[in-house]
């Protein structure tokens, strides 16, 4: 058995490993833990879009992260002015949006550097 780093339960489940998106030790955690965790960025306090509002997960079900996560391993995170364009689904502010606003995208796990 395994168990989550946050929520100390143990999980017959595969957990998510992360380094926090900054190259810290590698940590597992459970699904609803890692979704946790990404609602801040595990508690990055920088990730500001260039507009000065906060970034925030572009996509926001935990289900839908959890299939990125395996499937990928990148989140991306945008300015929360353009994720709210989305919703209101409002294609020409969009537009103009993603020009001048911010999209980032974070490896779960940074990738070893190649060093050759």
């Amino acid at each position: 058995m395994v168990v989550c780093e946050k929520c100390l339960k143990e999980s017959t489940t595969e957990l998510i490993s992360t380094d926090h998106f900054r190259g810290e030790e590698i940590k597992q955690y459970c699904e609803d833990c890692f979704f946790e965790g990404l609602q801040t960025a595990f508690n990055d306090p920088d990730l500001v879009c260039n507009c000065g509002v906060k970034m925030v997960l572009e996509v926001n079900d935990k289900e839908e992260i959890v299939d990125i996560v395996r499937e990928n391993e990148v989140i991306f995170y945008a300015c929360e002015e353009i994720v709210k364009a989305r919703l209101d689904m409002d294609n020409n502010i969009i537009e103009e949006l993603e020009q001048n606003h911010d999209l980032v995208g974070f490896y779960i796990t940074q990738p070893e550097a190649d060093y050759e």
